[in-house]
């Protein structure tokens, strides 16, 4: 999901980009254990390893998930 986030705001894809970053944001928030890890692995621990990852993007995600940023 993040690179495909990734990918949609690079492409200027709005409506995407809010959808991807809106269920991911739920899917912390509403998601069984296994749920919750993923999203906290594999998008918001992940974020920066990769290429074309930047500050512009993080700063649309929604509260929640910035914060997991720095746990």
């Amino acid at each position: 999901m993040l690179r495909f986030g990734v990918a949609a705001f690079e492409g200027a894809k709005t409506d995407e980009v809010r959808r991807v970053l809106d269920f991911i944001d739920r899917c912390l928030a509403e998601g069984d254990e296994y749920v919750t890890s993923a999203v906290q692995v594999s998008f918001v621990e992940h974020y920066g390893y990769g290429p074309n990852e930047p500050d512009s993007f993080l700063r649309l995600w929604p509260a929640a998930l910035r914060a997991e940023l720095g746990r």
